[in-house]
């Protein structure tokens, strides 16, 4: 959900490099654990009712492997987008029910028909209404470039409330704490520490390639695409703000792959510094256990993809469950 998009998903993206190799990590918050995603694998670490921490291997079967086309720059953001909603909504359905226990899970069903209405609610809110506030504003305003920026600054201040709205709820302050974990790890891992408690608590839960950073992205690189759009009707107007997203997916993926490559560049970060900002609401100071769910999901990843993962001998993390299974793509 927040993390982002999991990139080479557009959620999440972080390289490592270990013996001259390079491995892509993706990743995203799920219900009591996180979610990591590799180049042929993704592994799904939760917490039990028991306190044991449950980790499941899946072969990776990526849309982009379907089809050349697939691979394409502007093409890939959309379909990478597709790819990490399928992964995640399978990462979040299958966290619900470990995390609730064998007695309180959830049923798929349940959890489709949430997802479904928060993919509603969000093209309602974040679409149809700033749309409809945009067309009142026709007879009044005559420059269309003025009616976007205005419309966009409305659909950034709704997301910026929303997130600070449901930041309030237990289960989501535990999930944006699963978040800072997830990227405190990658972060140790990424600087060549071994990877245990201690050293990754040390760590920042901001990270530049977050799929925060990318969904505020989103926001702004839509103001600027619209406004080629013209003047259109309500409905049209609505309709084209859905019809344009695997375009703006496409624009923002490949912004972001651009940061990862100059991360270190000023102008680079200013790009994504709203983002960072943000990510002080979306991502919060794990605990202990928190971390030892994203470093046992690490782990297990790295040693699927073929890696040795360098771990402190505090961090001898034993699973309670691994099991591998096929993955939809």
């Amino acid at each position: 959900m927040f993390c982002k998009l999991s990139k080479d998903p557009a959620d999440d993206d972080k390289k490592l490099s270990i013996d001259g190799q390079s491995i892509a990590i993706g990743g995203q918050a799920v219900m009591e654990g996180i979610m990591l995603r590799g180049k042929h694998h993704w592994v799904l670490g939760v917490r039990e009712p028991d306190g044991g921490i449950n980790v499941e291997e899946f072969k990776l079967r990526s849309l982009l492997e379907k089809n050349p086309v697939f691979k394409l720059p502007f093409v890939r953001g959309s379909v990478v987008l597709v790819d990490s909603m399928i992964i995640g909504m399978r990462a979040l359905i299958m966290s619900s029910q470990r995390a609730a226990g064998e007695e309180e899970k959830l049923s798929t069903r349940d959890i489709a028909l949430s997802i479904l209405f928060a993919a509603v609610v969000f093209v309602v809110v974040f679409k149809a209404l700033p749309a409809l506030f945009a067309v009142q504003l026709y007879g009044s305003i005559e420059s269309s470039v003025v009616i976007n920026f205005v419309e966009g600054v409305v659909k950034i201040g709704l997301f910026f409330l929303y997130i600070v709205a449901i930041s309030r709820l237990n289960e989501v302050k535990r999930l944006f704490q699963y978040h800072g974990a997830e990227h405190k790890v990658i972060h140790s891992y990424e600087a060549g520490d071994p990877v245990g408690v201690e050293k990754a608590a040390e760590h920042t839960t901001i990270h530049v390639r977050c799929g925060t950073s990318f969904m505020l992205l989103v926001f702004i690189v839509s103001v600027i695409v619209f406004t080629f759009m013209g003047r259109p009707p309500a409905l049209e107007r609505i309709l084209l703000h859905v019809a344009i997203i695997p375009l703006v997916a496409g624009i923002s993926y490949e912004v972001i792959k651009m940061v990862g490559k100059h991360s270190k560049s000023f102008w680079m970060r200013a790009i994504v510094s709203p983002g960072l900002l943000m990510q002080r609401i979306t991502t919060s100071e794990p605990d202990q256990d928190q971390i030892e769910v994203a470093i046992a999901t690490l782990k297990h990843l790295l040693t699927v993809e073929g890696f040795e993962p360098a771990l402190s001998s505090e961090e001898a993390l034993k699973p309670s469950q691994s099991s591998a299974a096929e993955a939809p793509a």
